[in-house]
């Protein structure tokens, strides 16, 4: 009985300490919000930018290097013929 008592207790003391701290919580989410947003937007471009072209230049060269093998090559498209 002591045990769930404690726990009980430890409940409580969380509970008051979140009621206690949630004002404040909200009052920095609201502040770093736009921060973030801009910082999302800005690596965004960036990413756009510097990584996105080498990413569709190396799935271009993947595609060609297996343009021509496997079920893309002559021969299996000509042996269902």
């Amino acid at each position: 009985m002591k045990t769930f008592e404690k726990l009980v207790g430890d409940i409580q003391t969380v509970k008051g300490l979140v009621d206690k701290y949630k004002p404040v919580v909200q009052d920095k989410i609201k502040e770093y919000k736009p921060i973030i947003k801009k910082d999302a937007g800005k690596m965004k471009k960036q990413f756009e930018k510097d990584v996105l072209p080498g990413l569709k230049k190396m799935g271009s060269s993947f595609k060609d290097s297996f343009e021509k093998s496997g079920i893309n090559s002559k021969s299996f498209k000509d042996s269902f013929k």
